[in-house]
């Protein structure tokens, strides 16, 4: 997926603490002491209720540029911190606004993707035929893993555009249906095909669809405008 969102409350949110989470406590901070982490946020929820939350490490090291671009000191790790989720978009924005078109009929699972992207296949080519919707979602595709880097796209700004026609542009490498095989142009494809069938952007019909009925306020598609909310 290409999105990126995060997560932070728009109220204080405080720790929650237990002694019966000790030893959760004790792996985070042994992660951070080994430099595998400079630092997280841990939330335990059961019964519908958070019974552990905390914040161990920093957010930003020492040196490391601030929001204005210039150096500047470390800061703490807090339990509102925004994150960026990365892939977790895949399942999180992508799939679930895949499966909302579903079930209201205006997808099918098991057709081919060149009925809704006829550019994936302008040549008619019979294994590319064979990809679905289907095989995108579960990565059993055969599409490759990511993207050709080729030229110098994407270094002086975000060319979404040409990201989408290097994705339907992608080789089948593998035989479809038959190996998984993670593939972030698989993700990609799906984001268009919700776009192509819906008229609007990724970014945007995941917020109006999945994540302001959700009461998600403050998860957002698209590179965010600030990484961390005071």
């Amino acid at each position: 997926s290409t999105q990126s969102s995060g997560t932070a409350s728009r109220t204080p949110v405080p720790s929650v603490l237990s002694k019966e989470f000790a030893p959760v406590s004790a792996l985070v901070e042994q992660a951070i002491a080994q430099h595998r982490l400079p630092g997280a946020v841990v939330q335990i929820g059961h019964a519908g209720n958070v019974v552990f939350r905390q914040a161990f490490g920093v957010r930003k090291l020492a040196g490391e540029p601030g929001l204005d671009g210039v150096p500047a000191p470390a800061e703490p790790m807090t339990v509102d911190t925004i994150f960026d989720l990365a892939s977790l978009t895949k399942s999180l924005a992508t799939a679930t606004a895949i499966m909302a078109l579903y079930e209201q009929g205006r997808v099918q699972l098991d057709e081919p993707v060149q009925t809704y992207l006829p550019d994936f296949n302008p040549l008619d080519d019979p294994r590319r035929a064979q990809v679905t919707l289907r095989l995108l979602l579960t990565h059993t595709s055969g599409i490759a893993g990511d993207l050709s880097l080729d030229g110098p796209w994407g270094l002086a700004r975000a060319d979404k555009a040409e990201g989408t026609r290097r994705a339907l542009a992608a080789q089948v490498v593998f035989e479809p249906g038959q190996l998984f095989h993670y593939s972030d142009i698989g993700f990609i494809l799906v984001g268009a095909i919700v776009e192509k069938l819906t008229g609007q952007s990724i970014d945007t019909y995941v917020q109006l669809n999945v994540f302001t009925p959700l009461g998600m306020h403050d998860t957002e598609g698209g590179v965010a405008r600030r990484h961390v909310r005071h």
